[in-house]
């Protein structure tokens, strides 16, 4: 699984499927994450202190586990997607289905 988390546009991408999210709670300074399957990275924010512009270096993560949450999330939508794109049915058309050995 390769994933991308934007903070700023509450944006997760996963497997290359994208969807807007509400509020992802993570430290501020986070401009992104990024997954590659085994490993990841942290890409840290632009500063401006007045004077001049820091950022911080990535970091290299081995665990997602901290953003799970998150992905769930994204889980959700991508659940919510598929029931949406699903043609309607009706309720007789629905029992006859079910009710088929």
């Amino acid at each position: 699984m390769k994933f991308t988390i934007i903070p700023s546009d509450n944006r997760v991408i996963i497997d290359g499927i994208g969807y807007t999210v509400q509020q992802i709670k993570i430290d501020p300074m986070i401009h992104a994450v990024q997954w590659y399957d085994s490993f990841g990275e942290i890409e840290y924010s632009v500063t401006f202190d007045g004077q001049a512009m820091t950022k911080r270096p990535n970091e290299t993560i081995h665990d997602h586990a901290q953003f799970d949450k998150i992905l769930m999330e994204w889980e959700k939508s991508h659940q919510q997607f598929l029931i949406d794109s699903l043609p309607s049915v009706d309720k007789a058309t629905t029992s006859t289905v079910l009710a088929t050995p």
